[in-house]
């Protein structure tokens, strides 16, 4: 019978949050699987730089990858720098969030323009359960698409025209 694997506390400051996650999770997933806001603007594959962490004791890390020692400077890996996305726990340590890090949901010009502006997009996704509504679907038959009411089957155009 295999034993779980011992779970690892990591301490993410200045939030003073404790989470407790597995082995060889990636630090970024640990932060967002605890709703810690870090920034991460290419998704995590160590190439924006903006996720930048400090931890402590760098020990409980794994050993920088080569994207962080391209990017980071000696002082920063001095400091204990490393990169959320490319850093993985290894044993229980502290995490520190610098407030440059940390995603406010907003975006901030890149391209000469100044000033900060929401990320939040002007459409949203929005999923209505279907129960209790009535839902729009067009249906493709011999003669033509069909708008019919409640069906849940694949949806023509109505540009389509029927074989």
């Amino acid at each position: 019978m295999k034993s779980k694997r011992a779970l690892k506390k990591i301490l993410f400051q200045p939030m003073g949050l404790t989470a407790q996650v597995a082995k060889d999770t990636p630090l970024l997933s640990a932060a967002i699987g605890n709703e810690v806001a870090v920034r991460s603007d290419c998704g995590g594959v160590g190439s924006c730089f903006k996720c930048m962490v400090i931890v402590f004791p760098a020990e409980s890390f794994t050993p920088l990858t080569d994207s962080e020692k391209d990017y980071l400077s000696p002082e920063q890996i001095a400091a204990g720098c490393r990169l959320a996305c490319q850093a993985r726990v290894l044993r229980s340590g502290e995490v520190r969030i610098p407030p440059e890090t940390v995603d406010r949901g907003e975006a901030v010009g890149k391209t000469g323009l100044s000033g900060v502006y929401a990320s939040r997009p002007m459409v949203e996704r929005i999923v209505v359960p279907a129960s209790g509504f009535c839902r729009l679907a067009i249906r493709q038959s011999k003669t033509g698409c069909q708008t019919q009411c409640g069906l849940a089957e694949p949806a023509c155009h109505p540009g389509d025209q029927p074989a």
